[in-house]
């Protein structure tokens, strides 16, 4: 990928790359981090968010290519519970790539089923009960 961007309608609270060594909530809230490891490994779950896995070279490479761009129409958009977001690619071919949502999945427009919220649940507190 040459280039990832990401509309957003809040703009900047989140736009910084993960710096390594830094707490591991600055990885959680960084776009950028958190769209590259998406990228990369098709999911986002707490091997993410692994110190060896937020310092890896790859992820830290892609991040930096992660544009967190404020977008006019989709502020416009905002109204009591949309969130809306469009993530564009452009790959090294030159293609773009782009998808979009009004409502990510778990906000109150999109709820989790319960058995999505079970899965989630087991996925994310497995380590401290083994």
């Amino acid at each position: 990928m040459r280039q990832v961007n990401i509309g957003d309608a809040n703009g900047e609270p989140f736009n910084r790359p993960y710096t390594p060594g830094t707490h591991y909530k600055n990885a959680q809230f960084s776009i950028p981090f958190v769209i590259a490891c998406a990228l990369l490994d098709g999911k986002l779950e707490p091997a993410q968010f692994e110190l060896k896995r937020m310092g890896a070279a790859d992820v830290q490479e892609l991040q930096q290519r992660v544009r967190v761009v404020f977008d006019p129409n989709r502020n416009a958009a905002i109204t009591g519970e949309l969130q809306p977001a469009i993530l564009r690619i452009r790959t090294r071919a030159g293609d773009l790539v782009e998808s979009s949502l009004d409502s990510p999945l778990g906000a109150p427009l999109t709820p989790l089923t319960q058995s999505q919220i079970e899965e989630k649940f087991r996925r994310w507190t497995s380590a401290a009960f083994t």
